[in-house]
């Protein structure tokens, strides 16, 4: 546990299992440690207590559902200065530490599913909030219409790591291009199969597990210049980004786009369908961004990026999404929230 900190006066909540590397909890854990010096902070983890926690709070995998209902009551009833929740049905007990005089902030990671329940609960939760924020323009848009909200959402996007995902980890190969993501239906990871199909000059390199997983391996005996890889530990992914010319994106709706960041931070160019955040996300310093799920149109992107490298400063793009970055513009909200 973090000790230098003791002396800070406001305390910080992040009910989220900060030891985990899922988009939300990576969030929750880079701000925490980004603002450790200026808070005392409680957090939840599942089997060492990361040290940015000045108060950890273990929930065990197999611990019981009675005594993880306790642990949550117990860990929201505790005073503090600002309770941070996000997507779960835990921000339902937020309810207990407003009523204790905590500032709460509430984030939208992702657009809303249509699934009973789903927006009753997230209506509870922007109206006990002191502040809403959504991880970027669609995301905000998306939550305003669905829930039909006046309140106002600021948008603080995600973050990345530019230590780890850096253009030194490998040399770059012209001929890979690269998918990163989960293999469901809204992220096209088939798409890639018909581009394989047309290029095979080029190596297509997918990276992700999910339902279509088994699908793709079909066509990964037919095809010898489709590569598979189900997983890889996050300093080899980053060795991936690096080496690849290209990261492709044809993914539908997606809320903001983790991999995006990733790729650009590895110095790598990006192309992404025109929908959801990428065309936010992607800008003419970064990338391409197709119109549709065309195989003509993505191929002549890939050969516009081989035929002119240098007109794209990926890397640069990154800059503004460094976690210090980030984290300060929590701070901003976190301090305007404590000093009102």
């Amino acid at each position: 546990m973090n000790t230098n900190n003791m002396s800070n006066e406001a305390s910080l909540f992040f009910p989220h299992r900060i030891d985990r590397w899922n988009p939300v909890e990576s969030i929750h854990r880079e701000v925490a440690f980004e603002l450790r010096d200026r808070y005392h902070i409680t957090g939840y983890y599942e089997s060492e207590c990361p040290d940015v926690l000045d108060r950890g709070i273990r929930i065990g995998r197999n611990s019981s559902r009675s005594l993880k209902l306790l642990k949550h009551l117990y860990a929201f009833s505790k005073k503090y200065d600002i309770v941070h929740t996000g997507p779960s049905r835990l921000s339902r007990f937020a309810l207990l530490s407003s009523l204790r005089g905590a500032e709460v902030v509430h984030t939208f990671h992702s657009p809303l599913i249509n699934k009973e329940g789903i927006h009753q609960r997230e209506l509870a939760s922007v109206d006990r909030a002191s502040a809403v924020t959504a991880v970027s323009r669609y995301v905000r848009d998306d939550v305003k219409n669905t829930l039909d909200i006046n309140k106002e959402i600021s948008i603080i996007p995600n973050g990345v790591d530019l230590s780890l995902y850096n253009p030194s980890q490998s040399e770059t190969e012209n001929q890979i291009c690269l998918f990163v993501g989960r293999l469901i239906e809204r992220k096209n990871p088939e798409f890639i199969i018909n581009l394989a199909r047309e290029v095979p000059e080029k190596d297509f390199y997918i990276r992700g597990s999910g339902p279509l997983f088994d699908n793709l391996k079909v066509n990964q005996r037919e095809l010898n210049n489709l590569h598979l890889v189900s997983k890889l530990p996050e300093y080899k992914l980053a060795e991936l980004y690096s080496k690849a010319s290209v990261l492709l994106c044809p993914f539908v709706n997606e809320g903001f786009g983790m991999v995006v960041l990733e790729a650009l931070a590895s110095d790598t160019p990006v192309i992404g369908l025109n929908s959801g955040n990428l065309p936010h996300l992607i800008t003419k310093n970064s990338g391409l961004i197709c119109e549709e799920l065309d195989t003509s149109e993505w191929i002549s992107s890939i050969y516009e990026i081989d035929k002119s490298p240098n007109q794209f400063s990926p890397r640069e793009e990154s800059r503004n999404y460094a976690w210090p970055v980030v984290a300060e513009q929590y701070q901003s909200l976190y301090s305007d929230l404590t000093q009102n």
